[in-house]
């Protein structure tokens, strides 16, 4: 959704977007989740080691071995995707026909343009917007996705 506004010789103008709902399947934890050579990290340590250290009840035992179904997909690694994002904020000011003439010109416009500069969720990772599956009838897959580049453009329009 675009919202331009303007006032006088000032415009503003906002791009949002949103999703509410959605799911993001997790590679990166189901991998790091379930190989033992990873259970040194404090996020899977808390797993069920004896009696006297049952762990947490949630992690999984870390196993190299592919067989009991560890490895396996599983909800367990579904994560709230919904967000909400301003992908596009653009602040403008062009200056006064008046002025441009006196600098031999016919218009004048400065701006500047944050791109990405907002993003709220509760997703763990970079970007709840992730297709990884090759597939675009399954987004929703992450796996080491990289995060949105930001930007901040500064600009100067000049017409002669």
């Amino acid at each position: 959704m675009t919202n331009s506004l303007g006032y006088k010789n000032i415009s503003l103008s906002i791009t949002l977007q949103g999703s509410q709902g959605n799911k993001v399947y997790s590679n990166r934890d189901n991998f790091l989740y379930t190989r033992a050579r990873y259970k040194q990290l404090s996020t899977v340590k808390n797993y069920w080691k004896s009696e006297s250290e049952p762990g947490d009840g949630e992690s999984p035992r870390p196993n190299n071995s592919p067989t009991g179904g560890l490895r396996e997909k599983s909800t367990r690694f579904l994560d709230d995707g919904s967000f909400f994002r301003i992908n596009n904020i653009n602040l403008g000011y062009s200056f006064d026909d008046q002025i441009a003439r006196k600098l031999s010109i016919s218009s004048l416009r400065v701006y500047i343009t944050a791109t990405n500069p907002l993003l709220i969720t509760k997703y763990k990772f970079f970007n709840p917007e992730v297709s990884n599956s090759g597939n675009p009838l399954t987004p929703g897959v992450e796996d080491y996705n990289y995060p949105l580049a930001k930007s901040l453009i500064v600009g100067l329009n000049v017409s002669f």
